[in-house]
């Protein structure tokens, strides 16, 4: 019980940091982000350095250049959202990742593609679904964006609530022995259930708040469902795929900035994973919007 009040203590801490920092302005979003990115980032590249030993004349480098890259990216995906079209995820970002094989030419490292595939891992795995986190900012809003983080923070705690009480049934005991399919199961449907009146809440905290939303999303209570049930499917896998990278390097957690979550990673994991998948997710409801918006004007 004692860890669950740690738990929720430094879990709402932090909710209500990022909360404040997505709504009040883009201004106090962009510091946030950075602060995530960073904090990723040097805590996977601090993993990576137990997995393998970078050699060669930049070895001692590599976590900062790709850290400079990563911010570099983000300051410029910020500032291009307001005008462009994912040109930093297709022109600038490949850039990047391409600037480490050009690097190793002159790195004189006896593993030059292990180098290369641990510092461009690590910019896919934590920095793109950024980016793409960015664009949702812009174009979908900042309450989309919450109202996504709150899917991943609903479920994770649910799942937790479900596996404590009625847990039996391990999901992926080889990677994650704490999982059980009773906790998943559990999370699952109360976090579906919170998706459907989605529409609902979110028209209440826009009027609620209306100097801070610009527009609330207008999805329908199933396309929300639709939204959930592809988030958290990917949470699942994302809090798992980092369990496997810590199982990997023989450590707990990823770093210990946070009591009772761990580092960054840690906490958000499943949400790193998921941001694509969601992404996808909110392309086909739209497209279901347009394709019964085309039916009915036919029919009409």
């Amino acid at each position: 019980m004692k860890t669950f009040a740690i738990r929720a203590a430094s879990g709402l801490s932090l909710g209500i940091l990022i909360i404040f920092g997505i709504l009040w302005s883009k201004w106090f979003y962009l510091p946030l982000i950075l602060l995530i990115t960073v904090g990723g980032l040097w805590e996977f590249y601090t993993l990576s350095s137990i997995a393998h030993k970078d050699d060669g004349k930049y070895a001692k480098r590599y976590k900062y250049l790709a850290i400079s890259f990563a911010v570099v990216i983000q300051l410029l995906s910020f500032l291009m959202n307001h005008r462009y079209s994912f040109i930093d995820i297709s022109y600038v970002f490949p850039v990047f990742l391409f600037t480490f094989f050009i690097i190793e030419l002159y790195a004189k490292s006896e593993n030059p593609f292990e180098n290369i595939a641990w510092n461009v891992v690590g910019l896919v795995y934590i920095l793109l679904p950024v980016l793409i986190l960015n664009k949702l900012y812009f174009d979908k809003g900042k309450l989309f964006v919450l109202a996504i983080l709150f899917i991943s923070w609903f479920y994770d705690s649910w799942c937790y609530i479900f596996g404590s009480l009625i847990g039996r049934t391990k999901l992926f005991e080889r990677v994650s022995p704490k999982k059980t399919i009773e906790g998943l199961a559990g999370g699952l449907i109360v976090t579906l259930t919170l998706a459907y009146f989605y529409p609902v809440i979110l028209s209440w905290v826009a009027k609620e708040l209306p100097s801070f939303i610009i527009f609330a999303p207008t999805y329908t209570s199933w396309q929300w469902v639709f939204i959930a049930l592809v988030a958290t499917i990917a949470c699942t896998y994302g809090d798992l795929a980092e369990s496997l990278l810590k199982r990997s390097v023989n450590v707990k957690d990823s770093g210990n900035v946070m009591p009772g979550h761990g580092g960054f990673l840690d906490r958000l994991d499943a949400i790193i994973l998921s941001v694509p998948f969601i992404a996808l997710a909110a392309w086909l409801a739209d497209q279901f919007q347009q394709i019964k918006l085309l039916l009915d004007f036919l029919q009409s």
